[in-house]
């Protein structure tokens, strides 16, 4: 028969080392990005997602360095045509993974969309 003592201990373990690595995880995001964005300088808001959950979540530097506004969660980065990309190249892993057809209106995926959506596809081919 196995002891519950030892049960114990690896239980205790496993969870600390849990925390450990998450606070790790954080702790390496914060010096990083603190290093990479100047606190007086353009800012970024950086997020992590793990497992569906937010796993990190901070701001650095700033968004208006004129008026010295520091970035936040909520601040609205105007990023033109760069994320075009992006979007093409999710819209393809997705499309190949099963999860989409390029033929599907964009108001499958976001119904709370105005009537018009139902008119815009990927479009890509």
């Amino acid at each position: 028969m196995i002891s519950a003592t030892p049960l114990r201990y690896t239980f205790a373990l496993t969870l600390f080392t849990a925390g450990l690595h998450a606070q790790t995880l954080s702790d390496r995001l914060d010096k990083v990005l603190a290093r990479s964005w100047f606190k007086d300088g353009p800012g970024v808001n950086a997020m992590l997602i793990r497992d569906g959950q937010v796993a990190y979540n901070k701001s650095f530097g700033l968004a208006e360095i004129d008026a010295r506004t520091a970035v936040t969660a909520d601040t609205q980065f105007l990023l033109g045509s760069v994320t075009k990309q992006f979007t093409a190249m999710s819209i393809m892993i997705l499309e190949q993974r099963g999860k989409l057809q390029f033929e599907d209106p964009l108001s499958k995926f976001c119904p709370e969309f105005p009537a018009y959506a139902r008119t815009i596809r990927s479009g890509i081919f």
